[in-house]
């Protein structure tokens, strides 16, 4: 729950800073000056006292008029001033601006409301627009979505002077304002989200007013259960997520299988085996080996549990390209990727050759995934030197290199899954494994591993 936030703090800024000391010095100079006619008013001589109630009796009497009368009496009462806040929209997580507000009056700003001071509506007109005699303050403070009211509230002494020497002379009345906090991601599109560039999300959460929400690939929100990795998901009849279940044990070993160059003619046979035992892969793709023919085990590669990612288009050194040229080779693949996985993009890429450079890094918009365990299965092309590599030398946290493309790599693969499952291993995705390890992972950043320290 969010404290009250008042327009006043210790992360004002330098002009914030100036602005409250001009402000304090005014209302200073103002009571120095009323506080010496007060004075002064004391030292003279008492006025007399006027009759007034009697004259009126027998005015309104002689006029016959008493109801009329009532009702000019009931006009001249009260000058009446209205502050209003002025509202504010803002998007979440940005700086947010010092509150204000203006007062303004229908009455004749002339009128003087203290007689013995000479003070007008005018003067307190004045006051109020200078920041005097108030305080601002909002429960929102731009961190979360909503619309969150701004009160006006007048201050002791203001209320003390409107209640006594002012009194029966002015109101003053205060109109909130609200402070808008715009969603940071972008706004909701019927049971669509829409991002601000015009785009609609899309097989990713979305955090709205303090709750979650998903979207498929198809940008539709989520509703009921919905098994994505080893998690599932229950969501609301209104898309609200309220709850979520893992299998992944993360104080148990993990490693990450990965398989580079492909889809190769048996990467079915290999989603068979990692689907029967409940294990996910990471599979890094090459644009030009996607096609009509085997586009559709993207698409069962997202439904069993594992990761589509990024191999480049062809197969080039990355670090010989310009930074159009890497760009241009990783969306290439992308487009291909989500157009055949169902709409998922892939959010990881292994640069050829694991060939990195600063032009790479800037150029590459996602993480880099190398490996801790290369497997030389493309080099020895035998299913029983890639077994024995592998369970030799794996060790928790691992990332393993091999290449679906290669018959000798999907022999070596349906041996390997249920052997390491059998060691203890959970067999995850690299996105999953990092996760797990409390890793974030960052764009243009390399990662071999994810081992316990």
């Amino acid at each position: 729950m969010m404290g009250r936030t008042k327009d006043k703090g210790a992360s004002m800024t330098e002009e914030e800073k100036r602005r409250l000391l001009a402000k304090k010095r005014r209302r200073q100079a103002l009571e120095r000056r009323r506080e010496k006619e007060r004075r002064e008013e004391e030292n003279k001589t008492r006025r007399k006292i006027y009759i007034t109630i009697a004259a009126c009796v027998i005015l309104f009497i002689a006029a016959g008029g008493a109801v009329l009368a009532s009702g000019v009496l009931g006009k001249a009462m009260n000058a009446k001033v209205i502050l209003t806040v002025e509202s504010q929209t803002m998007v979440q997580d940005e700086e947010r601006q010092p509150f204000s507000a203006k007062a303004k009056s229908d009455s004749d700003a002339g009128k003087v409301i203290n007689k013995n001071t000479g003070f007008t509506v005018q003067d307190l007109l004045d006051d109020l627009n200078s920041g005097i005699g108030y305080e601002l303050s909002c429960d929102g403070d731009g961190t979360v979505e909503g619309e969150f009211p701004i009160h006006a509230a007048l201050d002791d002494y203001m209320q003390e002077r409107i209640s006594s020497e002012w009194k029966n002379k002015v109101k003053v009345e205060a109109v909130d304002g609200e402070l808008v906090v715009q969603n940071k991601y972008g706004a909701w599109d019927g049971e669509r989200f829409k991002r601000h560039d015009g785009s609609y999300v899309s097989d990713d959460f979305i955090e709205s007013r303090g709750d979650k929400y998903y979207f498929d690939p198809d940008g539709n929100m989520v509703k009921g259960e919905m098994k994505k990795g080893f998690t599932t998901y229950q969501f609301g009849e209104d898309g609200k997520l309220l709850s979520e279940v893992s299998t992944l044990d993360v104080d148990k070993p993990m490693i990450a299988l990965t398989y580079d160059d492909g889809p190769g003619k048996r990467t079915g046979e290999l989603l068979d085996m990692l689907e029967s035992n409940e294990a996910h892969a990471t599979f890094f793709m090459l644009g030009q080996c996607i096609n009509d023919d085997n586009g559709s085990l993207l698409q069962r590669m997202v439904e069993i549990g594992c990761e589509v990612a990024n191999h480049s288009y062809a197969h080039p050194q990355l670090t010989k390209l310009s930074a159009d040229g890497i760009k241009e080779e990783i969306h290439k693949t992308n487009e291909k990727i989500v157009e055949k996985s169902g709409g998922v993009s892939a959010s990881l890429l292994r640069p050829p050759y694991g060939a990195i450079n600063d032009t790479v890094r800037q150029a590459a918009e996602v993480p880099l995934i190398m490996w801790s365990v290369d497997t030389l299965d493309w080099k020895t092309r035998n299913a029983q030197a890639t077994v024995d590599h592998v369970m030799n030398t794996v060790r928790d946290g691992d990332i393993i290199l091999m290449h679906d493309i290669h018959d000798s790599t999907i022999d070596a693969s349906k041996e390997l899954i249920p052997k390491l499952k059998e060691a203890g291993y959970q067999l995850v995705t690299v996105s999953e494994m990092a996760e797990a390890r409390g890793v974030t992972m960052e764009a243009g950043q390399s990662y071999a591993e994810f081992w316990k320290d």
